[in-house]
């Protein structure tokens, strides 16, 4: 492995992942307001006898039901878990990555969408307004409106974006839906 290798790697996986730190910078502020709260009430109540006495007087007085607490207990233990889960969890952008011997090359879905729009239109006869192109992260989305009378071949158009997903370099498949109303133009 060489050292551009290593640096394409490095790049292209932090440009096809987002930063989670927004996520793991709130865990982190949530922690340090409870465990700061919980340090004053504890030396508070150290010092000072009558916060104690109001303190504990209170806590006894109050007998809320048992399934209060345990849906309150669960419904903590919900968000503790989203949150950490959020702000561990890998973020992905709609960004395809590629090297080759000389480059590492980043392409936003939207791009390669539009691509294989642009194909199937010029292929088809048809304005770029009648193709609706969406690239998930395996699978490839092409909506075609024909033009009244005018019929699109369904294979035809799913080699069109297989065509143009294999010229950008990227392997997925490909879904195709020819709308049953065509456009009059």
């Amino acid at each position: 492995m060489s050292v551009n290798d290593t640096v394409y790697r490095r790049v292209l996986r932090r440009e096809t992942h987002a930063a989670r730190t927004g996520p793991a910078v709130s865990v982190a502020v949530v922690l340090a307001v409870v465990l700061t709260a919980a340090v004053v009430v504890i030396v508070w109540g150290l010092v000072d006898q009558d916060f104690r006495a109001a303190t504990f007087g209170a806590v006894a007085s109050a007998r809320p039901l048992p399934g209060v607490l345990i849906g309150i207990g669960v419904g903590l233990l919900v968000l503790a878990v989203l949150l950490i889960f959020a702000a561990i969890a890998p973020g992905r952008r709609s960004r395809r990555a590629r090297t080759t011997d000389r480059v590492g090359l980043v392409l936003d879905d939207g791009v390669l969408a539009d691509s294989a729009a642009a194909r199937i239109a010029a292929a088809s006869g048809l304005s770029m307004s009648q193709v609706s192109v969406t690239a998930g992260k395996r699978v490839v989305t092409a909506v075609v409106t024909p033009t009244s009378g005018v019929q699109i071949d369904e294979e035809a158009v799913r080699k069109d974006v297989l065509g143009a997903l294999s010229d950008a370099g990227f392997a997925a498949s490909a879904r195709v839906k020819i709308a049953e109303r065509g456009v009059v133009s």
